[in-house]
């Protein structure tokens, strides 16, 4: 299946971020010593909106999970670090959406009114919105085996663990193993 996905071009590489997230403290504690495993590719469906400010000709971009309540905003410029890519992917790794892009749509303009900055550059300035879609944003899976097994999914784009989409990716995963027997 042909899919448009989202890439941050100087991210640093999912095994780091990983690596990185599990020697905090925290996770020592909850994980143990660990083994890390690299895993498979999810694809997540994300609705991106963008808006363009008339006055200033600024473009903002948010991205909302369609599966999750995950939201984030970047604003487009020579400066952002993303791209958008097109490619043929496995369906088995491609998470179906939850949610509709009107209702992720939504959530965006709540998001907005909660963002003291947002809302002050809304009511001084005219949003116009210049494009709704879906994208998708590949997250790497990782199995840890610490004091137990887990299955850990990391975000490029955030360059985090993704506790959001787990459960969702855990669900697939096992979809998948059935069908490979």
């Amino acid at each position: 299946m042909k899919i448009t996905y989202m890439l941050r071009k100087d991210a640093e590489k999912p095994l780091e971020t990983l690596a990185g997230f599990l020697k905090k403290a925290a996770a020592v504690m909850k994980y143990g010593r660990t083994t890390i495993y690299e895993g498979d590719i999810y694809y997540l469906p994300y609705a991106m909106v963008e808006y363009r400010i008339e006055e200033t000709k600024e473009v903002y971009v948010f991205l909302g999970s369609r599966i999750s309540d995950d939201i984030c905003v970047f604003r487009k410029d020579e400066r952002a670090a993303v791209e958008l890519l097109d490619e043929e992917a496995d369906e088995a790794y491609i998470l179906p959406p939850q949610k509709e892009e009107a209702d992720v749509q939504e959530e965006v303009i709540r998001k907005i009114w909660l963002n003291r900055k947002m809302r002050k550059l809304y009511r001084k300035y005219h949003f116009e919105q210049a494009a709704l879609r879906t994208v998708h944003l590949p997250e790497q899976a990782f199995y840890v085996k610490g004091k137990s097994e887990y299955l850990l999914l990391v975000d490029p784009l955030l360059e985090k663990v993704d506790y959001k989409h787990l459960s969702q990716v855990e669900k697939r995963f096992a979809e998948n193993y059935l069908k490979s027997r």
